[in-house]
């Protein structure tokens, strides 16, 4: 077997990243939920408040790892 073909057979048993689940979850889920929770980031902050919201849905998918 090749490197690149292990390399593959790698990639396919490792876990789901969180680009699959950035396709199924709808970004106006994520802005509607600071919306009513009032947490919207008015300034620019180097972390803001939608990709916190990002980072805790992560968290909890992954939190056996």
């Amino acid at each position: 077997m090749t490197l690149s073909e292990h390399l593959e057979s790698t990639l396919e048993h490792s876990l789901p990243s969180l680009n699959h689940f950035c396709e199924l979850i709808d970004f106006n889920w994520i802005e509607e939920s600071l919306h009513q929770t009032g947490k919207a980031s008015i300034r620019r902050r180097k972390l803001p408040a939608e990709h916190v919201v990002w980072l805790v849905i992560g968290l909890a998918l992954f939190r056996n790892q």
